[in-house]
């Protein structure tokens, strides 16, 4: 679970807990401490640190050694910014590199009870326990606060949130003695856990749990599996029958409007299409209930049945919008540069489409008597049209073949009339 600290405005109650005061001047400046940075960078204790030949600092933020480390310092431990070289040159080691051992047994404590007493989370600020309340039990965690035991290097603190009316009591864990750990946890768990070896016990029960669990879990899904296949098999046959049976069963070849029937290994019913767009063929196929429902498709000629993304059917204008890529490459060779001479606009039979070709821009014009449909449009902006509010025309840039394509599909024929300018 993670805290988040922007719920909680106001700090009830704060108390530090084994810090030292502070040094200003380093108090070994000749002095150079019997352990090198690669040690620490790996990770140490409290106990490492304090047994050292060197004066040695507790403090909120991180213990400090004083003397002098040559060389250079590499400042990250367990992924963390970890060490700080001081102002006096003493060499500050963030809580985040020490006691990580002890934090995890903690966290490991924590985890292996039944129900959680209480939240922990790790991150780059060092380790934090806490739990959270609504406002109206603050008392219980001020009585939690006042038994909280000062055997740890860290904080304890109450936070108050009026807007979302919750307490929270937080200890801001950095390090412990070795010889208080087990206190410390016996706490956390409420007797539960007291020593190493309980500890060892729980976790062991716990580890045969999840093994148990996971077990059980495999021989769930292994039936489940050997069902889904059984199933599958005898769908399976099922349709292969109802093809074998289908008595207009049409052989594939590739030939615009044929279609033929096939079984995906999970046995569901599939149909093949093959049909034409943008002056190519295509093949598609399209999961079907039965064979009479695939023949209703191909009846009512709902191509745009036949594109699938995921388990969604895309709608006509997402289906040429999911052909970009095709006609991207078909606009490449129908904009070749074309000298022609001067093309006549085109009508529809009743005058409410009509398209014109601008010689002076070098495009084609389009202009509607009426609001055109979804259909219209979605064919329009397919072929890059683009719409001018100021003049309300659909313009493009001019090919032979994309006039010709474009008054096939709006259903216009030829007429005289010289384009005008865009």
């Amino acid at each position: 679970m993670y805290m988040d600290m922007k719920k909680f405005d106001e700090r009830l109650q704060k108390n530090e807990v084994g810090y030292d005061h502070k040094h200003i001047l380093n108090t070994a400046p000749g002095q150079i401490p019997n352990i090198d940075i690669e040690t620490i960078n790996k990770g140490v204790t409290y106990e490492q640190l304090k047994n050292l030949n060197a004066p040695v600092y507790t403090y909120n933020t991180q213990i400090t050694i004083h003397g002098i480390f040559p060389g250079n310092i590499e400042r990250y431990c367990y992924g963390y910014q970890s060490l700080v070289v001081n102002k006096n040159q003493s060499l500050g080691v963030r809580w985040t590199a020490i006691d990580r051992e002890k934090k995890e047994i903690i966290q490991q404590s924590m985890y292996l009870l039944p129900e959680k007493q209480w939240n922990i989370n790790i991150d780059s600020r060092g380790m934090s326990i806490y739990k959270t309340v609504e406002l109206s039990k603050v008392e219980e965690l001020k009585e939690i606060y006042k038994i909280i035991p000062d055997i740890f290097f860290g904080d304890k603190q109450i936070w108050k949130s009026s807007f979302f009316q919750l307490a929270m009591l937080e200890i801001t864990f950095n390090g412990i003695k070795i010889e208080n750990l087990w206190e410390f946890i016996s706490f956390l768990t409420e007797g539960k856990i007291t020593n190493q070896k309980e500890f060892e016990t729980q976790k062991t029960i716990k580890e045969k749990k999840e093994e148990e669990k996971e077990k059980q879990w495999r021989e769930k899904r292994k039936k489940e599996e050997f069902l889904q296949d059984k199933l599958n098999a005898e769908r399976k046959a099922r349709v292969t029958e109802e093809i074998n049976n289908s008595k207009d069963f049409i052989v594939v070849t590739p030939e615009i409007g044929n279609w033929y029937l096939s079984v995906s290994p999970k046995g569901n019913l599939i149909i093949n299409y093959f049909y034409k767009a943008i002056g190519k063929m295509f093949q598609k196929n399209e999961k079907v209930d039965t064979v009479e429902h695939g023949k209703e498709l191909l009846r009512k000629k709902d191509i745009s049945r036949f594109y699938r993304k995921g388990s969604e059917v895309l709608t006509l204008k997402n289906t040429y919008y999911n052909l970009k890529s095709e006609i991207k490459q078909e606009k490449k060779e129908i904009e070749k540069p074309i000298i022609s001479k001067l093309i006549p606009a085109t009508l529809s039979k009743n005058n409410q489409i009509k398209i014109t070709r601008n010689e002076s821009k070098n495009g084609i014009e389009i202009t509607f008597d009426y609001k055109p449909s979804v259909v219209i449009l979605s064919i329009l902006k397919t072929y890059h049209f683009k719409w001018s509010q100021y003049q309300k025309i659909w313009y493009t840039r001019y090919s032979q073949k994309l006039y010709e394509t474009i008054s096939q599909k709006l259903g216009v024929t030829q007429d005289v009339i010289k384009g005008g300018n865009r």
